[in-house]
């Protein structure tokens, strides 16, 4: 049986994580328990491990993607089984990860502060919005350093002074 190897939430806070580098080619036979793909998060940078063993079929995400959990990272299975294409789900999965992130702006608001009216979201880094929960800031309260930006944890560092 193909098994479909996706990102699970190994944190409370975890949303997405970034492919670092793939420590197996298609084609290698690996065992349950072998580290296959290094994950980085906003917290830590580590190698995640297969909790299955058998053939590497597929790599679904090259170094350097941004995926959300529950993203297929690889297909592991019998070398001789057919796959099921995950690719519709992964997609959908990223739709719905980067509408999340999105924000909108009210434009009869003041140009230098990011609204979060209408249900948008503040666009911001992981770590900025963990640490802003942490100190009680509304992200939406927050100046990013340039305009139009990202909200960084500088950001919300730079907010409570």
């Amino acid at each position: 049986m193909v098994h479909n190897v996706a990102l699970e939430k190994v944190d409370a806070n975890m949303e997405e994580a970034t492919v670092g580098a793939w420590l197996v080619a298609v084609g290698d036979v690996i065992e349950p328990g072998a580290k296959f793909v290094e994950l980085i998060t906003d917290k830590v940078t580590f190698e995640y491990e297969s909790p299955v063993g058998g053939t590497v079929r597929r790599l679904l995400a090259s170094a350097g993607s941004l995926v959300p959990v529950g993203f297929v990272l690889a297909q592991i299975g019998a070398a001789d089984e057919a796959l099921v294409d995950p690719t519709a789900d992964n997609e959908r999965l990223l739709a719905e990860h980067r509408a999340k992130l999105e924000v909108t702006i009210d434009v009869s608001a003041s140009a230098s502060t990011p609204s979060a009216a209408a249900g948008g979201r503040v666009r911001a880094t992981p770590a900025a919005r963990r640490l802003a929960r942490e100190l009680g800031i509304e992200l939406a309260d927050v100046q990013p350093a340039e305009a139009g930006g990202i909200v960084s944890e500088d950001d919300v560092r730079r907010a409570t002074k």
